[in-house]
């Protein structure tokens, strides 16, 4: 479960595996994670720019599992490129940046799945 990406560590400089690199194959051989199906979070979707508790939340779930990023609260570019770098491993057909519902979720399972082990 030690695996990452070069996006996973360097979002703001890297894109590589990229959206294309099964995680999910190397997850059923424990070499990755990867979490269960979610439901989406009830959230109206966040874009860049805002600011608040909810994106401080999710700023601190994405810092527990790894992530470099501060947890201020506000959206900024640092936070949307995470959030992309985030994406393009658990939700690589959906990579905008933005925090809707589903990309939320699953922020909260895989830091929950972090706390876990």
């Amino acid at each position: 479960s030690r695996v990452v990406g070069h996006s996973d560590v360097a979002p703001h400089r890297k894109r590589d595996p990229g959206e294309l690199f099964d995680w999910h194959r190397l997850a059923k051989k424990r070499l990755a994670v990867w979490p269960e199906v979610v439901s989406p979070y009830r959230l109206q979707s966040i874009l860049p720019g805002s600011f608040g508790r909810e994106i401080a939340s999710v700023q601190h779930s994405l810092a527990c599992v790894g992530y470099q990023l501060a947890t201020d609260g506000r959206f900024g570019d640092e936070t949307a490129l995470v959030v992309k770098a985030f994406q393009r491993r658990f939700r690589p057909k959906h990579v905008n940046g933005i925090l809707d519902g589903e990309t939320v979720s699953l922020i909260y399972a895989v830091a929950e799945m972090h706390s876990d082990a």
